[in-house]
C-alpha cells in the first residue's frame, strides 16, 4: 500500500505533464521509460524511483521541492545539487527517500534564502514606485529615472517568478513599478477587462473556474475532486478582495486540470 504521500507526489506529476500538455506516451519516451511505468506513477499503484524523477526534471525542470508538498513552483531551473549524491544511489531508490535524505534540507534552506531575497527586492521596487510617483520631481528627471530604471527591473522579474511562495506578491508589486517604467497606467484604478495587462495567468484561470462553477452542484462537486472543504472553494472564487484566498500550487494545477476536463465536454 502506498502511503498519502506518494499517491500526492503521482498526482502532482500528472498534473505537471498535464500542465505541459504533453500526452503520456510521447511523456515517457521523452524521458526513456515506458507509458504503462509513467501511468503507474501517476494514479498512485507505484511508487516514482529518484531516477525517473530526475529525467523528468533535466528535461522539464521539475522541481523537487515542488513535487513533494506542493509548495511554490513546479518548474524551477537549476535549483537544487545533486553532486553530493547522484553518482552513489541505487537505480531503485525512490524519489521520497533522496528527498528526504539529500534534498528536503537543501530545498529548505533555498526557500529561505529566495523568501528573503524577495522581500528585499520587493522594497527595493516599492521605493522605486514611490520615487516614480513622487509629483514633486521634475517631468525630466523621472523620464531619466524610467530609462536607468527598466533594464534592472525586467532582470529582477525574472529573478523574482523563480522565488516560491512570494511569486504572487512580487508580480503585484512589479506589475505597477514595470507600468510606471512604461509610463503606463496600471494601478488599481485601471480597467480590469480581459485585456488589461494586470490580468494575471492565476486570475484568467479564476475566472474560467468561477464560470464553470456558476453552475448548480458544480462548486461541490469541484470540492470532492480536490478533496477540500467547499468554503475553501469558496475562498479561491470570492469576489471579496479581503476574504480571497490564492491556491498554493499544487491545487492551482489541479484546478487548471478540472477546468479543461469540464471544457473539453462542453
Amino acid at each position: 500500500m502506498l502511503s498519502e504521500r506518494e499517491k500526492m507526489i503521482g498526482a502532482r506529476l500528472r498534473a505537471f505533464r498535464e500542465l505541459l500538455q504533453i500526452p503520456r506516451t510521447k511523456f515517457a519516451l521523452s524521458i526513456g521509460c515506458g507509458s504503462e511505468q509513467i501511468a503507474a506513477y501517476e494514479s498512485g499503484r507505484a511508487r516514482l524511483p529518484y531516477r525517473v524523477f530526475n529525467g523528468i526534471s533535466k528535461r522539464y525542470n521539475l522541481y523537487p521541492g515542488w513535487l513533494n508538498d506542493g509548495t511554490g513552483t513546479p518548474q524551477i531551473k537549476d535549483s537544487y545539487n545533486e553532486v553530493d549524491f547522484i553518482d552513489k544511489i541505487p537505480r531503485h531508490v525512490l524519489f521520497t527517500e533522496i528527498y528526504d535524505q539529500y534534498l528536503a534540507s537543501q530545498i529548505a534552506k533555498n526557500r529561505e534564502d529566495a523568501k528573503k531575497d524577495a522581500i528585499t527586492g520587493i522594497n527595493l521596487i516599492q521605493g522605486w514606485l514611490t520615487v516614480l510617483n513622487d509629483k514633486t520631481i521634475p517631468d525630466k528627471d523621472r523620464e531619466e529615472i524610467r530609462r536607468i530604471v527598466a533594464d534592472p527591473l525586467e532582470k529582477f522579474a525574472q529573478m523574482l517568478k523563480k522565488h516560491e511562495g512570494l511569486r504572487c506578491a512580487a508580480d503585484n508589486a512589479l506589475l505597477k513599478v514595470m507600468a510606471e517604467s512604461q509610463n503606463k497606467d496600471l494601478t488599481e484604478d485601471s480597467p480590469k477587462g480581459n485585456n488589461s495587462p494586470v490580468k494575471s495567468e492565476l486570475e484568467k484561470l479564476i475566472a474560467r473556474v468561477k464560470r464553470l462553477a456558476s453552475r448548480p452542484g458544480a462548486k461541490a462537486e469541484l470540492a470532492r475532486v480536490l478533496k477540500v472543504a467547499p468554503a475553501r472553494v469558496t475562498e479561491w472564487l470570492t469576489d471579496d478582495r479581503e476574504k480571497r484566498k490564492e491556491p498554493g500550487g499544487h491545487y492551482t494545477l489541479e484546478l487548471l486540470h478540472w477546468v479543461e476536463q469540464q471544457e473539453r465536454q462542453k
